[in-house]
């Protein structure tokens, strides 16, 4: 109970991670339970002795430290069944030697061929700094440390992260001396009480035995309070065995141990309180040890996740202060500055991480998705490569490869990454987004639709998904549909500018003008590169120009004035809004009559034959905008189009080359609008539109 209720064990119990310790110290009481069974049985001791084995296997598949306990189980065998006999030891060699092939076994099992060079590659949190030498001289103060904390566990001296100084000599500092002197004499007190007092000798061999391999040269953390899980089980038998033999009346021991056990429970619920969350931890580990960088660095980690930046920035910053080279809190830096738009200095902290770990896969990511922003993406695509040969399946590097390769136009690239990104992370809404997005550039818009439908179901407030569903709906004319997941999608992120400009173009679709002219503003605002937000806003306002008010009766156009073609021409755009196509054509024509190369008129005019299924006079029009003016990409595109819906492949696809050829490059329109669905099968259009 002393045991089980000490609050230095909150560690291997509370600390999730650690729990790998309590299992096995299970496994490694049953193994010794399962021999002492077998061992004091005269009938199926071969299966206990075979339980024994596989209880001990499955302690090694949960910790190494577990190794030792054959060695420890034949000591027992040596002390308690052999009566500490020269003779049977002699007799024993064989059973040495299969004890040194085991462990050969074992050390094969773990560290390879090399394992001097597994050994150094190791850090278990210690950042590979300091030497063997080092590392074996402090061990002798972790030692006598940890017995202090077995027998005063008082909370205060509990601490996840110690910041326990390195001994640099035998009298430097001056513990160390003292230290090994203490390990020495327990090693010796255990020698000598063998014969006379053998359980307070073996259980001084078993707490010296299991911290061997954790105490000693092997380059791991310096210490940690779940390493004496297993060696302090039988270490509280010393003080109850020397009470039992030596007070008088024993009925005052119960009392007393018993005090010990609440006082202690007592001590290991407050211990459990500072690990109830992050922040408490953390918080209590900079109280600690306020001279190391990692609990300021992970202080600010939990404060991050509770949105408090200001206070995180800070203790990332305190952390580098302590240590400039310490590369977790430069990559914790790099992402809060990341998140404020602090783009160059972002990718200074992820750089300075991966100089100090070139195999921190988050660092590679990270630095990837900030050159992104910077259109580098060769340089982007490249870090993210090395972050997949770093860790195969890692989620988020396929899935940012995928966004850089379909920056390239690599789009069947970028959807297989997207698949990988799915497949380790399927519930990922994003990822489901994108692959959707890329399934629309290369003309595959069902499955596309399948893709937004399925984010959207893990995410219902996914904005990007309801703008690509919305916006797909309105290229197959579907409005109402499309303008409700549009409008869903702006009442989540109002700063969508695609989400805007498709608003306006359904609006202006359904004569509703002032509502267009609202959304084609918000792009302009949002986004000043959104080049064709700005022209339909143009031809928005014009159209409203045109009208001297909201609900005014179209008037024709005054007799004074009829040989105005500006008139001529914003009535027929008055016309046009209105569904009026006749009439409109008519204006147009006027205004072409009276200035032959009105270019908005023509293109307008062009517009409205369309618009009315005059095919070949629409064909005629655009021809002759063409003339007037070569480098209209836009005709192009229309003359396009209108082949298309006449079934005429062959011209169709000659058009559309002629107007990528004269800087058409809305991909995406061409491979969604549904007026070029009959020229979707010919072999030159999927040439045409493969890698974009």
């Amino acid at each position: 109970m002393l045991w089980l209720a000490n609050p230095v064990q909150t560690q291997s119990i509370t600390y999730i991670v650690q729990r790998f310790t309590s299992l096995a110290a299970m496994f490694c009481l049953l193994s010794f339970l399962f021999y002492l069974n077998g061992r004091l049985t005269a009938i199926k001791k071969r299966r206990w002795f075979a339980g024994a084995v596989l209880a001990w296997f499955l302690a090694l598949g949960c910790k190494e430290n577990t190794a030792i306990l054959p060695f420890l189980i034949f000591l027992y065998e040596w002390y308690f069944f052999q009566d500490l006999s020269k003779q049977w030891i002699k007799r024993q060699w064989l059973f040495f030697l299969a004890i040194l092939v085991v462990f050969g076994i074992i050390a094969l099992w773990y560290l390879g061929t090399d394992p001097w060079e597994k050994l150094n590659s190791l850090r278990d949190f210690s950042e590979g700094r300091f030497t063997m030498r080092q590392r074996l001289l402090t061990q002798a103060r972790v030692v006598i440390y940890y017995l202090s904390l077995i027998f005063l566990p008082h909370p205060s001296r509990l601490n996840l992260d110690y910041d326990f100084p390195l001994s640099q000599s035998l009298i430097n500092p001056l513990t160390t001396l003292l230290s090994l002197a203490g390990v020495l004499g327990l090693i010796i007190l255990a020698v000598v009480l063998a014969k006379k007092q053998r359980l307070i000798s073996f259980c001084i061999v078993w707490f010296l035995g299991n911290l061997v391999i954790e105490s000693s040269i092997i380059p791991l953390a310096i210490i940690f309070e779940h390493r004496i899980y297993l060696p302090s089980m039988l270490v509280w038998l010393i003080p109850i065995v020397f009470l039992y033999r030596s007070v008088q009346p024993k009925w005052l021991i119960a009392p007393v141990g018993c005090t010990l056990i609440i006082l202690y429970a007592y001590w290991t619920f407050e211990r459990n309180n500072v690990w109830r969350d992050s922040l408490t931890l953390w918080t209590d580990c900079v109280m600690k040890s306020p001279k190391k960088a990692r609990p300021y660095s992970n202080l600010g980690v939990a404060q991050k996740k509770l949105n408090m930046t200001d206070d995180a920035l800070q203790n990332f910053r305190k952390a580098l202060t302590l240590d400039p080279d310490y590369s977790d809190a430069h990559q914790n830096l790099g992402v809060m500055l990341a998140e404020q738009n602090m783009t160059n200095e972002a990718i200074k902290h992820y750089r300075k991480a991966l100089g100090l770990k070139p195999s921190d896969k988050e660092s590679r990511n990270n630095l990837g998705v900030e050159l992104l922003k910077k259109n580098r993406t060769d340089e982007t695509i490249q870090h993210f490569r090395i972050a997949l040969k770093i860790e195969p399946s890692y989620a988020s590097a396929h899935f940012n490869l995928g966004v850089a390769l379909a920056k390239q136009g690599r789009l069947n690239e970028a959807i297989g990454h997207y698949g990988y990104a799915i497949k380790m992370n399927p519930d990922d809404p994003h990822a489901h987004v994108k692959l959707g997005d890329a399934l629309l550039m290369i003309g595959k818009p069902d499955q596309a639709i399948t893709n937004f439908k399925t984010a959207l179901r893990l995410d219902p407030d996914n904005a990007e998904a309801y703008l690509f569903l919305g916006s797909q709906l309105l290229n197959q004319g579907k409005k109402e549909e499309a303008l409700e997941y549009l409008n869903k999608a702006l009442r989540i992120n109002p700063k969508l500018a695609q989400a805007h400009h498709n608003i306006g173009i359904i609006m202006i679709r359904k004569g509703n003008l002032e509502t267009a002219i609202s959304h084609f503003r918000q792009p302009a605002e949002i986004d000043p590169n959104f080049e064709l937000a700005q022209v339909n806003l143009k031809k928005a306002l014009a159209i409203k120009k045109s009208m001297s008010q909201k609900d005014a009766p179209i008037q024709k156009v005054p007799k004074e004035n009829r040989n105005n073609p500006v008139l001529h021409y914003e009535m027929g755009n008055r016309y046009l809004s209105e569904g009026k196509l006749p009439m409109a054509i008519v204006e147009f024509e006027s205004a072409l009559a009276l200035q032959p190369t009105f270019l908005a008129a023509q293109n307008n005019l062009a517009l409205a034959y369309a618009a009315n299924r005059q095919y070949e006079q629409a064909l005629a029009a655009f021809k002759k905008l063409i003339e007037l003016d070569p480098a209209t990409a836009g005709a192009y595109y229309n003359i396009a189009v209108l082949y298309a819906l006449q079934n005429k492949v062959p011209d169709a696809i000659d058009w559309l080359k002629q107007a990528v050829d004269k800087g058409y490059q809305n991909w995406r329109l061409i491979k969604n609008d549904k007026d070029l669905d009959n020229i979707r099968d010919s072999e030159e259009y999927r040439r045409l539109v493969e890698g974009h």
